[in-house]
């Protein structure tokens, strides 16, 4: 028996997918263990109010439908949602517990006011073509007087800025790298409340024109995995170590595959990966299609000769994490943003005999 340990520290009934920033998404909620959405039919600001002040915000700004900020995977939970605005959670309204006729085209949403805290003062974007790009400064105190500075781009991502990372080539700034060693997770509200080196700064490459910078976005893709067609494809193949020379190339293989003979066979899990882009703008390679990588496997031209090509390192990574657990992870490295990276692990149960595997409750 395969059994995955849950990554979360708290159990949360409700949460939301999807959104350009924070307070606003679509709206789902957890019941038996599986996130589903809303269905829109009533869904009214009274509602959305009752999300956004269960999650921590103030009251709802819009009570969006139609699937505006991206349409979800699974089960539709709840329909024809009527609330009070007294309840502590959206799961204690009244609502109809048939959602026939509900599709994902009608997801219900909601964008939620914030409480003014003081964050957009203290950062801002400078030297850009336009408000929504250019080099990061923020505003710290030194030496007893508040002064502007940059954020040193070593290590600067997709996670700190949620953006295509990048070297600002315009009008270079003569102000100081000020933050070092950001590290985010993507959910924070400020980068004061990521990780950084702090008053101990380390930026070899100096500011200027190496200072990090953002190209911003108001849409995003949002990429999920398709558990019921991992469950529905995976099976075990023995194939012989000739026919993987392409996987051995790449590193698919694990290491032992180095001493084994062309003529000894690999047990392979095997299993189809059908991705669902959820968000509301295309996904897009990081690479531009002239530094794409060719190689002479995988798309068959003739009999001996196959054809495939990378526009990133890796697009999608599978690691047992141990005899117990199996993982699936896509746009593992993060170069490519997204709208919400949590839904890009997959973990599922499973059972081995020997001979045959059962994978089931696979979810993101």
């Amino acid at each position: 028996m395969c059994l995955i340990s849950v990554l979360f520290l708290q159990q949360t009934l409700v949460r939301l997918r999807g959104g350009a920033i924070v307070g606003e998404g679509r709206v789902e909620v957890l019941k038996n263990g599986e996130w589903g959405t809303i269905c829109d039919d009533n869904w009214s600001l009274l509602s959305a109010t009752v999300v956004c002040r269960e999650l921590g915000f103030g009251s709802a700004k819009e009570a969006l439908s139609g699937g505006r900020l991206g349409q979800g995977m699974g089960p539709v939970h709840m329909n024809e949602i009527e609330c009070s605005g007294f309840e502590k959670s959206i799961t204690e309204c009244f609502f109809n517990k048939e959602s026939l006729g509900c599709s994902h085209e009608e997801d219900a949403a909601v964008r939620c006011n914030i409480p003014a805290m003081g964050f957009q003062e203290r950062l801002r974007l400078s030297g850009g073509r336009n408000p929504y790009e250019g080099r990061v400064e923020v505003l710290v105190e030194r030496n007893g007087s508040l002064a502007w500075g940059t954020v040193c781009s070593d290590g600067w991502g997709t996670m700190e800025a949620m953006v295509e990372t990048w070297y600002w080539p315009g009008e270079v700034s003569a102000d100081p790298v000020v933050m070092s060693g950001v590290r985010c997770s993507g959910t924070e509200m400020s980068l004061s409340q990521c990780l950084h080196h702090g008053a101990h700064l380390t930026c070899p490459k100096g500011g200027g024109r190496n200072a990090a910078g953002v190209s911003c976005s108001e849409t995003a893709p949002d990429l999920v995995l398709n558990p019921q067609v991992v469950e529905q494809t995976t099976y075990m193949e023995d194939r012989p170590m000739f026919l993987l020379q392409c996987a051995y190339e790449e590193n698919c293989l694990s290491t032992t595959s180095s001493e084994s003979p062309a003529i000894s066979n690999r047990r392979l899990l095997r299993f189809s990966s059908q991705i669902h882009n959820n968000g509301q703008s295309d996904f897009r390679p990081k690479a531009e299609r002239h530094s794409w990588v060719w190689h002479d496997c995988h798309r068959q031209v003739s009999p001996w000769i196959f054809l495939h090509y990378h526009s990133m390192e890796v697009f999608t990574h599978y690691d047992l994490l141990s005899l117990n657990g199996t993982k699936v992870v896509i746009n593992p490295n993060y170069e490519v943003p997204e709208s919400d990276h949590s839904n890009n692990f997959m973990k599922c149960r499973c059972r081995y005999d020997g001979h045959r595997i059962w994978m089931y409750n696979c979810h993101n």
